[in-house]
């Protein structure tokens, strides 16, 4: 009798710290996968691919971040030499770009590269692999990872890393 009732303790025992324990990679997860990092001001989104990407497919991302509490200063959908001819990060803006060179992976649509510093984003740079540009929530993913966001393996969320198992949830 006395063996049960400690087999039954140390079971509980084992169930509590199993508890504590996925609790602990969760919380962990979420402060670092979630958003572990953020803008201190409103970026400016300028688009560097020409007419590759519609201007309703830049103002759709907008509008879904912005209902998310995501907010960008403003946007310039005219190429602008000054910022788009260079190659590094230009500090407060979120530069979209065509890849020019074989740089991303061979099934990667898109990629984002952030600046950060102390947890406060300085600059990001979302470059597309061509004719992926106006594919349905691929910006809104990627604007996704210039706001600071990680990925989340829940089907249908929008920062899913698989394209065909994204959707529009966001939390």
């Amino acid at each position: 009798m006395a063996s049960a009732y400690m087999s039954f303790w140390r079971i509980c025992l084992v169930l509590f710290l199993g508890f504590i324990l996925g609790f602990s990679i969760r919380t962990i997860y979420n402060l670092t996968a979630y958003q572990p990092c953020y803008w201190k001001h409103d970026p400016v989104i300028i688009n560097c691919t020409g007419k590759a990407i519609k201007e309703e497919t830049i103002q759709n991302a907008i509008k879904f971040w912005k209902e998310k509490g995501e907010h960008v200063y403003f946007y310039e959908y005219d190429y602008r030499e000054s910022i788009c001819n260079k190659k590094e990060s230009v500090y407060g803006f979120i530069v979209l770009k065509t890849q020019t060179e074989e740089i991303l992976e061979k099934d990667v649509l898109a990629s984002t590269s952030r600046e950060s510093k102390l947890g406060i984003i300085q600059a990001s740079t979302i470059i597309f692999k061509p004719g992926t540009h106006n594919l349905a929530l691929l910006l809104e993913h990627e604007l996704g990872h210039a706001f600071g966001y990680g990925h989340v393996k829940i089907p249908g969320h929008i920062m899913h890393p698989y394209y065909d198992m994204m959707g529009t949830k966001f939390w």
